[in-house]
């Protein structure tokens, strides 16, 4: 069994994790991934994070500023274990 890494979430996520005029896909990928991925490997990526966690978005360009306090937070959560597992 592998143990899930330790995450921290800043509490004030409007403030100090998310840039709320871009998009779910912009706020996922920040900062830069350590490898590129086209523009279209990004959307289907972001998807299934959308799809694992349950994230309210209708689609990853959607601006985070329109979703639910908790599927933001749900974004800020799938950036971190992304960045874990990267």
């Amino acid at each position: 069994e592998v143990a899930a890494p330790a995450v921290l979430l800043p509490e004030d996520r409007a403030g100090k994790g998310l840039f709320a005029p871009f998009s779910v896909a912009a706020n996922l990928f920040t900062p830069a991934p350590r490898r590129w991925l086209s523009r279209g490997r990004e959307r289907v990526e972001c998807g299934e994070w959308i799809r694992r966690l349950a994230i309210r978005a209708d689609a990853p360009e959607q601006a985070i500023g329109n979703l639910s306090g908790g599927s933001q937070q749900k974004v800020l959560l799938a950036r971190c274990l992304r960045r874990a597992h990267d």
